[in-house]
């Protein structure tokens, strides 16, 4: 039976428009942005979720890697496990989204993907790259990378709760795969959670030095799809090689990268009697500290010189100056001595003292502006010999509010000469602060 010509002519036209559609849908998939790619090609930091998991479906450790290609600098935020928020990937036992849990309850429950999106709204930052590293592959990779060096602080034998052999010696010691796995689940009697969180941390600062190590062989494009296949993310091989090409740039020694991590309070839930940390400040601290991170390394390449702070309690109200040290730990570059109290506790206005000769608008400004504190007075250690243990000392004034300076003072003899003048005068307040400054101990 032959086909009539209004019939052929209706059949080629639908053919010349299933390939005019076809060929549409194609061009637009072409020409479709990457934002992987996209990410990679422009001048922003780039951001990778890297987590190591037990191959079950439990997240073991999550860090977040900061690194902008320009500066070749870093940053590394530790994600605790315990991390405590309402996450909206939850359900609830009401069938409703959103659960208040641990964030590796996320991981084990909805998926690597929801896992690294919920980090991101955590810290404030989209994180368009995410690798997950099973232990099994974790050992793997430790071999193809020749090793990885880490501290055993005493020898280790004993037995897992599956019967399993644990051995290690003690030192600095290079271990193979095996070895490496055993030093991630092990756990001694008298250890604690933040033991096994600390030996972990160092088991993915060990893989980066390795990494940094072992460049040429790995970014060597036959060698490549042994290291990738590792490696369990979303990302094309392409993408992947161009990411890790960058990372591997990354020296851990050399650039003083230290882990920074969240703080919090730890709350028990009523739901399931677990301990859980619950971000301090409703969670905005961590993603100030984690912007002020990003802007280091964007606008003053990441200084790696680590600047060590006192906070002082020169108010009435007990526990300021040791919350305010668990507020400034977080920032980066700064190593926080213990709190202590001031020579008096009636200082109006919060100050920050830079005891340094050297150039440190970095870090005085980061500081400056993590507090909001303007009120800042410069006193060289050479001029005042022995006076601080510190390279910064702050004084907490009344107008500190457990997280900002309000109000903005500065004292008058802080500013120019022409700017005083016009000022008015000077503040009692401000020169007695300025006063007892000068004597200030931070032993």
């Amino acid at each position: 039976m032959k086909m009539s010509s209004d019939k052929k002519g209706v059949f080629f036209l639908v053919i010349i428009f299933a390939v005019i559609i076809g060929a549409g849908i194609f061009i637009g998939v072409s020409l479709r942005a990457d934002p992987a790619s996209d990410t990679l090609k422009s001048d922003e930091v780039i951001r990778t979720l890297l987590v190591i998991s037990d191959g079950n479906g439990n997240a073991l450790t999550s860090d977040v890697l900061f690194y902008y290609p320009e500066s070749q600098k870093s940053a590394l935020f530790n994600i605790p496990l315990n991390t405590g928020d309402i996450y909206s990937s939850l359900v609830g036992k009401d069938g409703r989204e959103g659960r208040t849990d641990r964030i590796d309850a996320v991981y084990r429950e909805c998926g690597f993907e929801a896992y690294a999106k919920e980090i991101g709204i955590l810290l404030g930052k989209e994180i368009p790259f995410a690798i997950d590293i099973s232990l099994e592959d974790f050992g793997k990779l430790t071999d193809l990378l020749g090793g990885f060096s880490v501290f055993v602080p005493s020898p280790v034998d004993g037995v897992s709760p599956d019967g399993e052999r644990w051995l290690l010696p003690f030192g600095v010691v290079t271990l193979d795969g095996d070895k490496i796995q055993t030093y991630v689940t092990y756990r001694t009697e008298g250890e604690d959670d933040s033991d096994v969180v600390s030996r972990r941390q160092t088991a993915v600062m060990s893989m980066l030095t390795a990494i940094h190590a072992q460049r040429a062989a790995l970014l060597d494009k036959k060698n490549f799809p042994l290291y990738a296949e590792k490696l369990h993310t979303d990302l094309t091989e392409k993408n992947l090689y161009k990411l890790i090409s960058y990372l591997s740039n990354i020296n851990v020694e050399t650039d003083h990268l230290i882990p920074q991590t969240i703080q919090g309070s730890l709350r028990r839930l009523p739901s399931t009697g677990e301990t859980v940390l619950f971000p301090l400040f409703e969670g905005q601290l961590i993603k100030d500290v984690v912007q002020q991170a990003e802007d280091s390394l964007i606008h003053e390449g990441g200084s790696s010189y680590r600047y060590v702070l006192q906070v002082l309690n020169g108010t009435t109200v007990k526990g300021s100056a040791s919350n305010a040290s668990i507020l400034l730990n977080g920032l980066g570059n700064f190593d926080v001595l213990p709190a202590a109290d001031a020579d008096r506790n009636d200082y109006e206005h919060t100050v920050i003292i830079n005891y340094m000769q050297s150039d440190t608008s970095e870090a005085l400004t980061a500081l400056s502006n993590f507090i909001t504190c303007k009120n800042i007075e410069h006193r060289p250690s050479s001029s005042l010999a022995g006076e601080s243990n510190s390279d910064f000392t702050v004084i907490l004034g009344k107008d500190w509010d457990g997280r900002y300076v309000r109000g903005g003072y500065v004292n008058p003899e802080n500013l120019p000469q022409e700017e005083t003048a016009s000022e008015g005068g000077e503040s009692a307040e401000g020169s007695g602060a300025s006063e007892s400054a000068e004597v200030t101990k931070t032993e």
